[in-house]
C-alpha cells in the first residue's frame, strides 16, 4: 500500500502505532487488521484517514 501510494512506511506505522495499532511494514492489511481486532476495512480507514498528514516517498519505495 504504502508503495502504490507512496507513502512513508516508517511513517505510517508510527501512526498507526499512535492509535495503538501495531503493524510491520512487511504485513498484508487483512494480518494487520485481524491482530488489532479489526476488519481491513476498518483499518484502511485509519490509513486513509492518517496517511493525510504523512510525508511523500520521493522514491516511490515506501520508505
Amino acid at each position: 500500500m504504502c508503495d502504490t501510494y507512496a507513502l512513508d512506511s516508517q511513517a505510517l506505522i508510527a501512526a498507526l502505532k499512535s492509535r495503538n495499532i501495531s503493524a510491520e511494514a512487511t504485513e498484508s492489511l487483512r494480518v494487520i487488521a485481524e491482530r488489532n481486532g479489526m476488519g481491513p476495512v476498518d483499518l484502511y480507514q485509519v490509513i486513509k484517514t492518517a496517511a493525510g498528514s504523512l510525508p511523500v516517498s520521493r522514491t516511490g519505495s515506501g520508505a
